[in-house]
């Protein structure tokens, strides 16, 4: 028995729907993953940049 019409209309509605909320939901953890290694990655630019274990970081690192 063939699909109707609003069947496949449904089925494709549904399907872009899913994409979009994928889409979104992979754009808010990047984003959240994204601040995470940032701000790791900062704390060690900052420990590898100084001159000794115990002396700050120079003012041009930020």
């Amino acid at each position: 028995m063939p699909k109707s019409l609003g069947q496949a209309g449904q089925a494709l509605i549904e399907y872009v729907l899913l994409i979009a909320i994928t889409l979104s939901l992979v754009t808010i953890m990047a984003t959240g993953l994204r601040r995470a290694v940032f701000s790791l990655w900062g704390f060690y630019t900052k420990a590898i940049a100084a001159p000794c274990p115990g002396c700050p970081a120079p003012p041009e690192v930020k």
